[in-house]
């Protein structure tokens, strides 16, 4: 997985943000296993026995880490792609346009959307109770946000994804926000999402 676009330049600052803190979750288990602590003098020892053993864990603990970013799946790059897929599959969903019909959503949102994805998704628009539940409702603008790694598996990366609606009602409007989990697949080079759902209740992932 070389060939991923790249995301925005918040996505990017969030990637960074987690890695960061995987890195230093690393060096602290690393320090935990090795018996990163002071020596108990008690247990080593005097003489050469006991300056053989405390020289061996100093040497333990002065070895590197190494680069823990190899260990994960995805890189830096691959991460914030999935990110900003995640992040403007959410935008269009949340965005609703009284004179668009069920299927020009579908429409909007088919290209960011898998193959294994599509038809639970048109089932989902194209059916009751969805579709024509939304009558006479007002014109909903959305923005979203990622906010959170849940889960980075080798097949699939779910994204908490914050979507801000700013509802067009002739006054000052109305503001309301939602939360999804989002998982993303890789797919012919690219990301895309796999499923979705309210984040308070999660996003199994890949099946």
């Amino acid at each position: 997985m070389s060939e991923f676009t790249g995301g925005s330049s918040r996505e990017r600052v969030l990637v960074t943000a987690i890695i960061v803190t995987l890195v230093a979750a690393a060096v602290f288990l690393y320090l935990q296993f090795t018996g990163g602590g002071e020596p108990d003098e008690g247990a080593g020892g005097t003489g050469a026995a006991g300056e053989s053993g405390t020289s061996g864990g100093a040497a333990d603990q002065d070895r590197p880490v190494g680069d823990v970013m190899a260990l994960l799946p995805h890189s830096e790059d691959e991460l914030s792609a999935g990110a900003a897929v995640a992040r403007d599959f959410v935008a269009a969903y949340a965005t609703f346009d009284p004179d668009e019909d069920p299927q020009e959503r579908m429409d909007r949102l088919e290209p960011l959307t898998g193959d294994d994805f599509v038809g639970q998704l048109e089932t989902l628009l194209l059916n009751p109770p969805t579709a024509g539940s939304r009558q006479g409702a007002p014109a909903t603008t959305a923005s979203a946000e990622v906010v959170e790694i849940r889960n980075v598996g080798t097949d699939s990366v779910i994204f908490v994804v914050d979507a801000n609606l700013s509802a067009e009602t002739g006054g000052a409007g109305e503001t309301q926000s939602a939360s999804y989990a989002v998982t993303v697949v890789p797919e012919a080079g690219e990301w895309r999402v796999y499923g979705f759902q309210d984040a308070s209740l999660g996003d199994p992932g890949m099946p």
